[in-house]
């Protein structure tokens, strides 16, 4: 669906590199528009099956990021020596993050994106070990940086001790006010390449579709799609452009999401 709108939508782009959990997205023009955080936004409505758009500040390779949080450590010098080099470029992203950070009291949530949620690694080194480093680390920066007061999310910790962990849901994102700009979702991205350093600015909105779907005239949920596939469905079609004057053919129309 992704690269079926970059390629035939006006937001032009291709995606450059991707895993199981991210796509990381290179845009033509979106990016030089002063006011690009809108045509996020639009973005994001446009699109069924995203559930967040985030801007990234910065990158770690996957050699780094391994060296930095190994399975097993063997050698303590090194892996302090390259969290430090991690910690140089959090550093330098979160004054783009932040709007003000000088005397203002922040909040920020850190989530990670693994290439795979049921791999080892996820769930005994970047769970158990990563997170609360970022979450330690990136507070004492925002303090360092002038922040008169700098908290974080805190999962429960039954989750972080099993491994079994979700990144914040969109609700989440909405119920904190992490859009505000004394308050921002710090995205972790990784893939087989590396580790990508980002804000989230934009997320699914779950109680429009919600609305949408149980405001409908006729409801058999047993039998019908949601909303998010029908949109996804949608735009595989290719019609971007005044889509609410357009017709389509739906022959197995069912209980007309579509």
């Amino acid at each position: 669906e992704l690269d079926n709108v970059l390629n035939f939508s006006r937001f032009k782009g291709k995606i450059v590199d991707y895993s199981a959990n991210i796509a990381v997205v290179e845009f033509e023009d979106l990016h030089k528009n002063k006011h690009y955080i809108n045509d996020l936004m639009e973005l994001q409505y446009l699109l069924g099956g995203i559930q967040k758009i985030s801007k990234i500040f910065d990158f770690v390779h996957i050699n780094t990021l391994m060296e930095a949080f190994p399975t097993h450590i063997e050698k303590y010098k090194v892996v302090e020596k390259t969290r430090s080099k991690i910690l140089t470029l959090i550093n330098n992203s979160l004054p783009k993050m932040f709007k003000r950070i000088k005397n203002e009291k922040l909040f920020f949530a850190v989530s990670i994106y693994p290439n795979f949620y049921d791999e080892e690694y996820y769930k005994t080194v970047l769970v158990k070990h990563l997170l609360p480093f970022l979450n330690k680390e990136i507070m004492n920066l925002l303090r360092e940086l002038g922040a008169k007061k700098a908290l974080y999310y805190k999962y429960p910790e039954e989750n972080i001790q099993s491994g079994n962990l979700n990144p914040l849901f969109p609700h989440n994102l909405i119920k904190y006010g992490l859009f505000n700009e004394d308050r921002a979702e710090i995205v972790f991205g990784i893939t087989e390449e590396g580790m990508y350093i980002g804000r989230t600015y934009s997320c699914d909105d779950p109680s429009y579709k919600k609305k949408i779907d149980e405001e409908r005239p006729f409801k058999e949920f047993k039998s019908s799609i949601s909303p998010k596939l029908a949109i996804i469905m949608l735009n595989f079609l290719n019609l971007f452009e005044e889509r609410e004057s357009k017709k389509i053919l739906d022959p197995f129309v069912g209980n007309g999401t579509i």
